[in-house]
């Protein structure tokens, strides 16, 4: 069987009203990856109606490559969802990695990617981290992390970008359709939905996306009406499983089984978002799943949460403690949990502790997560500052 023509990887891009410097980055990234990698894949570009310059740039770098590049240009703005939609069903690749027209693709291991969902097909997607930036530095904030099913309905930190998820897999999920009444979080509620029957690999060995912060992205424009959106998407998948969820109402958590235990779970988590005004309530369906789920981070960090929000200090401290003690050997995990004690500090507005936490953190963060030399290469360079030192500044609390 000849397999020469099947693509490995498809990657999709919408386009509106775009940068061009920031588009002409973005195409150069997501190129270098391409052409560096082994697998065979594809890029398509849409033009979402924009009324700028975006089509010519487009045009240009179609023409330059060849075999690598499709775009497409609407007539009438379709909105970022069914741009995705449409895309993914154009596309010819075994996977789909959507991106977006603003960001930078990290040089990450294509080959390693594709090789090991290859190897393992019990993955639906493999993602990985972002690292967040502004102008021509590192902002210090790092979105994504391991798959926890507790909370993977509700405050999923599984990021989209540059995420390889089997085509098949995204079709049979519905794609990229929006959540009824949501103006955004598209490819949130995907990640909601798959989690309802999938696991996710996270690969924790490459960021694969430097994700740009400016005042017109949506996830600012639209950052109030995130909590809204987590709720509306919540409930499309109680509709759908309404007598599995009913119980946790309840105080009860069902008994799962081998086709049903990751929305058993995610369920619990789902209650304790929905129902969190319900201390008593909430309270048992918290020890319910440490009982039964210990080894899922998210459960400790909710249950942190939790005591900071309705607890005196001594039992918030001892929370915390615990879940410090049950991840000791897990560092990378543990920072959730200091996030959650930063937070508390600055809702005591404990000043004399806020600073000295503050700069513990932010050195042990950056000692977990530092930042990849491939990464700083493709970070814009300042005018006159070509060297980067990461200190506190550069971190956003």
């Amino acid at each position: 069987m000849d397999n020469s023509n099947v693509v490995d990887v498809s990657f999709i891009v919408g386009v509106y009203r775009a940068n061009p410097i920031h588009l002409r980055k973005m195409l150069d990234s997501v190129l270098a990856v391409m052409k560096k990698s082994s697998v065979k894949s594809e890029l398509l570009l849409t033009d979402d109606s924009s009324p700028d310059n975006s089509w010519a740039i487009l045009s240009e770098y179609a023409a330059a490559n060849p075999g690598l590049i499709r775009i497409y240009k609407h007539a009438v703005n379709a909105g970022i969802s069914a741009t995705r939609i449409e895309m993914t069903n154009l596309t010819s690749g075994r996977y789909v990695a959507s991106f977006d027209q603003d960001d930078i693709m990290v040089p990450f291991d294509l080959d390693g990617a594709v090789a090991f969902l290859d190897s393992h097909p019990e993955y639906a997607a493999s993602y990985a981290r972002k690292y967040l930036f502004h102008d021509f530095r590192l902002t210090g904030e790092v979105h994504g992390d391991f798959q926890s099913r507790f909370n993977a309905f509700f405050t999923p930190k599984v990021n989209i970008n540059a995420m390889l998820i089997r085509r098949e897999k995204l079709l049979a999920h519905g794609s990229f359709m929006p959540c009824p009444g949501s103006r955004i979080n598209d490819d949130v509620f995907l990640m909601f939905r798959l989690a309802m029957d999938c696991d996710l690999w996270f690969d924790d060995t490459m960021p694969r996306a430097l994700y740009r912060v400016h005042d017109n992205q949506n996830s600012k424009l639209f950052d109030g009406t995130n909590q809204d959106d987590f709720r509306r998407m919540g409930m499309q998948l109680i509709n759908l499983r309404p007598e599995l969820y009913e119980p946790f109402t309840r105080g009860i958590v069902p008994e799962s089984d081998e086709e049903n235990f990751r929305i058993v779970e995610g369920f619990n988590g789902l209650a304790v978002f929905l129902l969190q005004n319900d201390h008593d309530l909430t309270k048992r369906l918290l020890e319910a799943a440490l009982e039964r789920h210990p080894e899922d981070y998210g459960v400790w960090e909710h249950n942190i949460l939790f005591h900071a929000m309705c607890s005196k200090n001594a039992e918030f401290e001892n929370s915390y403690e615990r879940a410090l003690e049950h991840f000791a050997d897990r560092p990378r995990m543990q920072l959730a949990f200091h996030a959650v004690k930063f937070r508390k500090l600055v809702q005591d507005n404990n000043a004399d502790e806020i600073e000295k936490f503050r700069r513990f953190y932010i050195d042990l963060h950056w000692s977990l997560l530092p930042a990849p030399q491939e990464m700083l290469d493709v970070l814009p360079k300042p005018p006159k500052r070509p060297t980067y030192s990461f200190t506190s500044s550069q971190f956003n609390f």
